[in-house]
């Protein structure tokens, strides 16, 4: 049995499940469906490179409640055999001691991929947090994720709506409108706000956008000098 159809089933036999939900899982299960498509294609030597490595490798917090990685390690095994996904082929912490986040590798990009769908979906909780899974990015594109996903948000805020992030985190639209345009050059963030977005000014000074692009320039500072001292980012306009 495939992992798109023992989720769907091990959902539908929750017994009660409305529309909404329902839609979830058929969107949830088309993802899957596309992934193992992927995976059937032949796959290149196992990579060996920091990128090729970061690529196969799957994040997920909200496991405080288990005391070690062991633990952490074994409960996501589980969950994972639950619904017939893909096995880690090793698990590991960053930060020394298990502070309830763990990086699981998997054998290709496609059962990273394929993981973290399933995981997501499932809507997991552990000690009364919820558990989130995500791929494991550089920090630039973490940095530009998290500006673009910031600047969606505060747009809200301000009444717009109809508002998209580009999957690969490089711009953000209003409509068909392009509001900005971001990166990275020599670990600096930069952000080009386009047309009339670069000339408003009670938008432009907003303390919203401020800690937005701040937040985003000190994530690449603290990767890029760990602890030694921060570098202002450069923001054009």
């Amino acid at each position: 049995m495939s992992a798109s159809t023992n989720f769907e089933n091990l959902v539908e036999s929750s017994g009660q499940i409305d529309a909404e939900l329902r839609q979830q899982v058929k969107d949830i299960k088309v993802q899957l469906d596309a992934l193992q498509q992927e995976g059937s294609a032949p796959q290149a030597g196992p990579a060996v490179t920091e990128v090729g490595l970061r690529a196969c490798t799957a994040v997920l917090g909200g496991l405080v409640g288990l005391s070690n990685k062991q633990e952490a390690e074994g409960w996501l095994q589980n969950k994972l055999a639950i619904m017939s996904g893909p096995v880690p082929i090793e698990t590991f912490v960053k930060s020394g001691d298990f502070r309830g986040i763990l990086f699981a590798r998997f054998k290709n990009s496609s059962d990273r991929d394929k993981a973290v769908v399933l995981l997501r979906g499932a809507g997991l909780n552990h000690s009364g947090n919820d558990v989130w899974a995500k791929e494991d990015l550089p920090i630039q594109t973490r940095s530009t994720k998290a500006f673009l996903f910031g600047l969606k948000r505060v747009l809200k805020t301000w009444g717009f709506s109809n508002i998209h992030v580009d999957d690969n985190f490089k711009y953000i639209t209003v409509g068909t409108e392009v509001v900005a345009t971001d990166g990275c050059m020599e670990d600096q963030l930069l952000i080009k706000w386009h047309d009339a977005w670069s000339k408003w000014q009670e938008f432009q000074s907003s303390v919203e956008v401020g800690n937005l692009v701040q937040t985003a320039t000190e994530m690449m500072n603290r990767a890029r000098h760990k602890g030694k001292g921060a570098a202002k980012g450069s923001v054009g306009k």
